[in-house]
């Protein structure tokens, strides 16, 4: 969960918070009483009306990766993740719990609900194999971390995923960055920060970094890295190589040592430009 918490008395009359342009990333929308995909699982259980929990004791957790719990179900696990961003990035106490139903082998699914003052407003599902995402092959996706950098925004850091038959993966670093307004968390743009892909066992991985310079994305892309470079970087290959890391921040600095030693090619994005992970304009 995402809490926001500030020591003012905020106005009664205030509108409660809530996540705006969350369909933009292939989110729905749900209702308490849809269980979770195939699973059956009761989603109250997860998503209380009323939640009783301490923003300060997430707001004390290290690098906003906030308090995390994992729950046995009948077909595998449930991972349960609530996080604080800094104290001054809202004047409402908010909380974003992120439940992921990782019961099929391959394919999760997740849940982010909001929390204004403990009380529940919304909450959204993101399901990557749900078939809708336009013809795309999207990621699983999970929270791993929150910031503020700067005033009225919010960014949510995000791993992902997918692990295919014959050996063709992809894993993802991304931060989604939402403008704070005062009665919404607001969706504005992609930052595709690192991805880490394979097309077959044997090949050699594609490694991408992307970052926001001049008022524009930068991608720097580098495709069959060498072994040399695999081996300088530290890169290690999640199905081949024994202690593979998937920290988020340890994944990060492999793809910016790759991409800034082995030959890549740039390309740019407009900030305004949609990504792949997200809804064409005019599309819903």
């Amino acid at each position: 969960m995402i809490v926001i918490a500030v020591g003012a008395q905020m106005p009664a009359a205030w509108a409660q918070m809530k996540f705006e342009g969350l369909e933009r990333l292939y989110f729905e929308r749900v209702q308490m009483s849809t269980p979770l995909a195939k699973t059956g699982l009761n989603l109250a259980e997860f998503f209380p009306q009323k939640l009783q929990l301490q923003n300060q004791e997430l707001l004390n957790m290290p690098d906003g990766a906030g308090k995390q719990e994992t729950r046995d179900a009948e077909f595998g696990p449930v991972y349960i993740r609530d996080i604080a961003p800094p104290a001054d990035a809202s004047q409402h106490r908010l909380i974003i719990r992120e439940v992921v139903d990782a019961q099929h082998p391959r394919i999760s699914t997740s849940y982010w609900a909001l929390y204004d003052e403990g009380q529940r407003v919304d909450v959204w599902k993101y399901d990557s194999g749900a078939g809708s995402a336009d013809g795309k092959a999207l990621s699983n996706m999970s929270l791993v971390g929150i910031a503020s950098p700067e005033k009225d925004t919010l960014v949510l850091r995000t791993y992902g995923d997918m692990f295919r038959p014959g050996g063709y993966w992809w894993v993802l670093g991304k931060e989604l960055v939402f403008s704070m307004k005062e009665d919404a968390i607001s969706f504005a743009r992609v930052r595709n920060t690192w991805g880490i892909f394979k097309s077959n066992i044997e090949g050699r991985p594609g490694i991408y970094t992307e970052q926001e310079a001049n008022g524009r994305f930068v991608k720097r892309m580098s495709d069959h890295v060498s072994r040399k470079i695999q081996k300088t970087c530290g890169y290690k290959d999640p199905q081949m190589d024994d202690g593979w890391n998937s920290d988020w921040v340890v994944l990060r600095d492999v793809a910016q040592c790759v991409t800034s030693k082995e030959r890549a090619e740039v390309s740019y994005r407009a900030l305004d430009e949609p990504s792949f992970m997200e809804r064409q304009k005019g599309k819903q």
